[in-house]
């Protein structure tokens, strides 16, 4: 999922279609963690060779930029990934996710991982 989303970001794709709405699951796979990295390739451009061309360069930003227009859901199970995936996108780009159906027995354990977050009332109506 990481790398998919990587992908779109460095290839340019929310770049060629900034009205696109695009939803990743499981907290997006990992993105948030790796995002910085990508920002520091992207002001490195040339100089970051080791980390991986984005050549040809096809983005005006920073990927964190592109990241914080998608959706990222919260079945993540790990209360630390759901907070660093609502410091990067923001309550707003936030999905509520528990993986049921098929497995209903996860539903209560996702709500209480929201609950558990102690969002201000006004985060958790968005």
């Amino acid at each position: 999922m990481c790398l998919a989303i990587s992908r779109l970001i460095v290839r340019g794709i929310l770049e060629d279609f900034p009205r696109i709405k695009l939803v990743s699951s499981h907290g997006g796979g990992g993105i948030c963690e790796v995002i910085g990295r990508l920002d520091y390739a992207y002001e490195l451009q040339d100089e970051a060779f080791f980390l991986g061309s984005y050549a040809p360069m096809r983005i005006k930003h920073p990927p964190s930029h592109y990241l914080k227009k998608m959706y990222l859901d919260t079945v993540t199970y790990n209360p630390p990934a759901v907070r660093m995936v609502l410091d990067w996108v923001g309550p707003d780009h936030v999905i509520y996710g528990s993986d049921a159906p098929p497995l209903t027995s996860l539903k209560p354990r996702a709500i209480k991982l929201i609950n558990d977050l102690d969002l201000p009332a006004a985060e958790r109506g968005r």
